[in-house]
């Protein structure tokens, strides 16, 4: 993820939106985070809308600098992310056959009489 903000040392630099990676940012929020570079963010870069917080953008290609690195980076831990989910799951899943098998039905008691509804004459006075 490439982390960018609005630069708010710029006159009249209130929002920046970019409609193809939907980033959006205001001065209440002025920091963002986008998956790609598209020709706004890169347009934005150079006139200096938007500041480069990591400084992983080379402004003269529109490329993100060390891509194959950080990509090889990211891909292991979400493997091992998604193999603990797994094993968490299994771990819920017996955890709830256990409770589904402790828990009792207990009897309900209905009566014939429905509740009355309001208050009676006797309680108003």
């Amino acid at each position: 993820m490439i982390k960018l903000a609005l630069n708010l040392h710029k006159f009249n630099n209130y929002a920046f939106f970019c409609p193809v990676s939907r980033l959006h940012v205001t001065v209440s929020n002025p920091i963002g985070y986008v998956n790609e570079v598209t020709t706004a963010i890169l347009k934005a870069l150079k006139s200096q809308t938007l500041l480069d917080v990591d400084g992983v953008i080379d402004i003269e290609t529109g490329t993100v600098k060390g891509s194959a690195k950080t990509e090889a980076l990211k891909k292991e831990p979400e493997k091992v992310v998604k193999e603990d989910a797994k094993s968490e799951k299994a771990e819920n899943d017996s955890d709830s056959k256990q409770k589904t098998e402790t828990v009792d039905n207990p009897t309900v008691e209905t009566s014939d009489e429905k509740p009355k509804r309001g208050r009676k004459k006797a309680d108003a006075e």
